[in-house]
């Protein structure tokens, strides 16, 4: 005897909007990742150029052309990683929201899940019992059929 879910339909449906979600989550996760990085190499490039500052301003030789150049390009590196701050600050907003929906279509799934799994076995003892009545109902048969054999057959002797 199969066993149909009413809701399998709506389960497998559940099931594609979760795995949807999962794939949307996992591609948000890695441009955070990718943002985190390149914020990362901009912060190392800024270190760099202000070291390179440094070491002009301490060996005593001044070309105030390439140092206001530097302090230039140190100024656009710092605009650049604030920027990027920002955009990876949404970024982590919408991965957090990603996150809590996918969550949410977690829960609904495995609630669906639960309702099949006591469907599932209402119907298998619903079987059992079944089964049960029907050996009962054949050995009742049976035992008056013995019975009525044995009667009949004693009557004749």
């Amino acid at each position: 005897m199969t066993i149909r879910f009413r809701l399998e339909p709506v389960l497998e449906m559940r099931r594609r909007r979760t795995e949807a979600l999962e794939r949307e989550f996992a591609a948000l996760e890695r441009q955070r990742l990718e943002r985190v990085a390149a914020i990362d190499a901009l912060r190392a490039e800024l270190a760099t150029t202000r070291a390179g500052l440094l070491a002009r301003l301490g060996s005593g030789k001044l070309d105030l052309r390439a140092m206001a150049q530097a302090q230039a390009y140190a100024e656009r590196l710092e605009r650049r990683i604030a920027a990027e701050e920002m955009s990876l600050a949404d970024l982590v907003a919408r991965c957090d929201a990603k996150r809590r929906e996918l969550v949410g279509a977690h829960q609904e799934q495995k609630a669906i899940e639960k309702l099949k799994e006591r469907y599932q076995a209402r119907s298998a003892e619903e079987a059992r019992t079944q089964e049960i009545r029907q050996a009962d109902e054949i050995a009742t048969v049976r035992f008056h059929l013995l019975r009525r054999g044995s009667l009949e057959g004693g009557t004749e002797r």
